[in-house]
C-alpha cells in the first residue's frame, strides 16, 4: 500500500487487477507518478501506452511498490499452485 504522502516524481508504482472474482488470474497495470493533478488527484502515467490518468487518495493506496509487489505475486503463487508452470 502507497500513502499518498509518499509519492515520489518519476517513480513507478503498481496495481494488480483481477480478471475473475476468485482472484486467481492476475494482470499488473505499471504507473509512473508524474504529481498532483491540477484538476485534483494525483497523476500518473500508464507504462506501455500514451495514457495518463488521475488516482484519488484511494487509488493511490491501492497501488503497491516493488516489493509490494513482490510479496502479493509469491502469496498468490502460494495459493495458486496449480497455475504455476
Amino acid at each position: 500500500m502507497v500513502e499518498p504522502d509518499e509519492l515520489i516524481v518519476g517513480r513507478v508504482y503498481f496495481d494488480i487487477y483481477y480478471e475473475d472474482e476468485d482472484l486467481r488470474y492476475p494482470f499488473i497495470h505499471s504507473y509512473e507518478y508524474c504529481g498532483r493533478s491540477e484538476r485534483g488527484g494525483y497523476e500518473f502515467r500508464q507504462i506501455g501506452t500514451r495514457d495518463y490518468c488521475r488516482f484519488d487518495e484511494e487509488g493511490v493506496r491501492s497501488m503497491e511498490r516493488v516489493d509490494d509487489l513482490w510479496a502479493s505475486l509469491s502469496k498468490w503463487g502460494r495459493e495458486n499452485p496449480d497455475l504455476l508452470p
